[in-house]
């Protein structure tokens, strides 16, 4: 039979382990008290029942019946057991039948079964002393334990009166924070859920305890409002490139359109799209901007930034040179990447995608870009122009 969700939680059967636990010790205090009543009670007991036989054997044998006598009247509990027996073994007076079986004379007090024949006749065990009479014959001396079994009672009805209803509190215990645990699971999941779905504006809920549940909650809505600034940031950078694009597909398209209806000859349209192809100026504006602005953020005040165009063979070369702290030497091919960030610049802001456009911009045309390893950074944009 499956279980109700909430007993197969974690929270629920560590309930249950600790309130076993509890249990288990009540029970082992309450037998450990049990074990010193009981040898507290025997030792109190045979004490006084050796008490007892010393008394009746010094009143001489004239007078003990009398004693017995006196020493079973007072009986409220009928707990006392005495018997004098005749060196035959006959009882002479008392209220034990017979000379109990297995009942050692003259050693120290016993645990025994006799039977009684007064009120409370029948077969019982007590704790029995048996004494050698000096003109013969035995005196039995005992007392019943009806004071460990009171205690023992008593100690009964504690457990049935306490250590029930505390296990039963202890699991609707667990249960309650079983069950309040996994409705905020629940909650959790539902939120995720709809994260994940795109609700980036969501946030794990709180429940303004500060407990451990609400300070993890609290952590990870902190990384969601970092996950939805970056997303933002990125969604705000792909609304600018689409803008910076725009312009550039615009005139593309519109030169295209105009050699297609106004070339009159194969050459005529050749030359038109060899124009539409060379360059785009916007977007080499936007690369070589990329580059001052980079060599601008990580140059120090006082430092220098220089911007050259120069001709170097058969190519057009910009070079942009700073005096920044430059780029390790295992980072020139991991700069480029998008996103990626070197250490040293972590703190400034940004998104680590200048580069990468810069990359992507130099690519589209064919030229080459290469930037050398500080300290001191030294970009180039090399290209050849294409021949019609």
């Amino acid at each position: 039979m499956l279980l109700p969700e909430f007993m197969r939680t974690t929270t629920f059967r560590w309930t249950l382990v600790v309130a076993g636990a509890f249990a288990v010790g009540i029970i082992l205090m309450s037998i450990f008290a049990l074990a010193q009543a009981y040898s507290y009670m025997t030792s109190d007991v045979d004490g006084l029942i050796e008490g007892v036989a010393n008394t009746i054997i010094a009143r001489g044998p004239q007078h003990r019946i009398d004693a017995i006598d006196e020493h079973l009247g007072i009986d409220p509990h009928q707990v006392k057991i005495a018997g004098l027996f005749a060196p035959d073994g006959s009882r002479i007076a008392g209220n034990v039948q017979v000379l109990p079986h297995g009942l050692r004379v003259d050693a120290g007090p016993q645990l025994v079964s006799l039977v009684r024949i007064d009120a409370a006749g029948g077969e019982q065990t007590v704790r029995a002393i048996a004494r050698r009479l000096p003109e013969g014959g035995t005196l039995v001396i005992g007392r019943r334990d009806y004071e460990f079994t009171w205690v023992t009672r008593i100690v009964e009805r504690a457990l049935a009166v306490g250590l029930v209803p505390a296990i039963c509190l202890g699991v609707a215990a667990g249960a309650f924070l079983s069950i309040r645990a996994q409705r905020r699971i629940e909650q959790v999941n539902s939120k995720v859920q709809r994260i994940v779905a795109g609700e980036l504006r969501e946030r794990l809920p709180t429940s303004g305890t500060h407990d451990p549940f609400d300070r993890l909650a609290v952590l990870v809505n902190g990384m969601l409002d970092q996950i939805e600034a970056l997303v933002r940031s990125i969604a705000g950078v792909g609304d600018d490139i689409a803008h910076d694009l725009r312009t550039p597909l615009t005139r593309l398209r519109v030169c295209l359109e105009r050699g297609r209806q106004k070339a009159g000859t194969l050459d005529e349209l050749r030359a038109t799209v060899d124009q539409a192809i060379v360059g785009d100026r916007d977007l080499l504006f936007e690369a070589i901007a990329n580059l001052v602005d980079n060599a601008v953020k990580f140059t120090p005040e006082g430092g220098r930034v220089d911007v050259s165009l120069l001709r170097r063979g058969h190519e057009a070369v910009v070079r942009v040179c700073d005096t920044g702290p430059g780029i390790a030497l295992g980072e020139q091919g991991l700069v480029a990447r998008r996103f990626y960030r070197s250490d040293q610049s972590r703190r400034d802001p940004g998104l680590g995608l200048g580069l990468s456009l810069v990359s992507a911009i130099v690519k589209l045309h064919g030229f080459r870009f290469s930037i050398s390893p500080g300290p001191g950074c030294v970009a180039e944009i090399a290209g050849q122009r294409a021949s019609a």
